[in-house]
């Protein structure tokens, strides 16, 4: 019975750290959610009615599909109708003036004695806004606003979190701590040790 009962320790003891349920956003739509925060925030604070319409102009980056996919869903499904292009049918000009897309990793831990390695992710979003009537050319919304969002996620699974082909939303790794890359091993050893020696142990009890 004490054996089982060690065993069952030792076991839980290995695993742990990989009993935590994931569903990690990646760093593009954890961008896209602090984008529709700020598209949100512009909206409320320049009291424009539904349906009215709406020209969206986004900054000359090869990024700016991040804000344009968003925002532009989060308009529509809030009843404005929208224009991609100086239509003399929008009565609204959404100047989107800059867009800065940020990914950064750093404290990276051990989760549990034997678990998988995280790290901490930040990622921060900032627009520089102005929203104007285009027929009297008074000024509604005019700022720079600024979301950030901080998590922990595995460094086994940062791969999959970002795109290949999107620069923002990679960043570099910290590289592991030079004490742990020493102990390690030596900690897993005498781990592994002592886990033998309680066995026969327990056994010749």
């Amino acid at each position: 019975m004490r054996l089982i009962i060690f065993l069952t320790l030792f076991v839980n003891l290995l695993n742990d750290g990989d009993t935590h349920q994931r569903n990690t956003k990646t760093n593009v739509e954890v961008m896209q959610s602090l984008i529709a925060r700020i598209s949100d925030k512009v909206l409320t604070n320049s009291n424009i009615s539904a349906q009215e319409s709406i020209y969206i102009r986004y900054p000359a980056t090869e990024d700016a599909w991040i804000a344009k996919t968003i925002i532009t869903s989060r308009l529509i499904s809030a009843g404005y109708k929208v224009f991609d292009y100086d239509s003399i049918n929008s009565k609204f000009l959404y100047d989107i003036g800059s867009l800065s897309l940020r990914v950064q990793y750093f404290d990276m831990f051990r989760d549990g004695f034997f678990g998988e390695k995280r790290l901490t992710r930040s990622i921060g979003v900032s627009l520089a806004v102005e929203l104007k009537n285009s027929l009297t050319n008074e000024i509604l919304f005019n700022g720079l606003l600024n979301e950030e969002m901080s998590d922990t996620v595995s460094v086994d699974e940062i791969e999959s979190l970002e795109l290949a082909g999107v620069k923002r939303s990679r960043a570099d790794i910290p590289n592991n701590d030079i004490i742990d890359q020493i102990v390690e091993p030596f900690v897993i050893i005498g781990a592994v040790g002592i886990s033998v020696y309680l066995f026969y142990y327990i056994r010749t009890k």
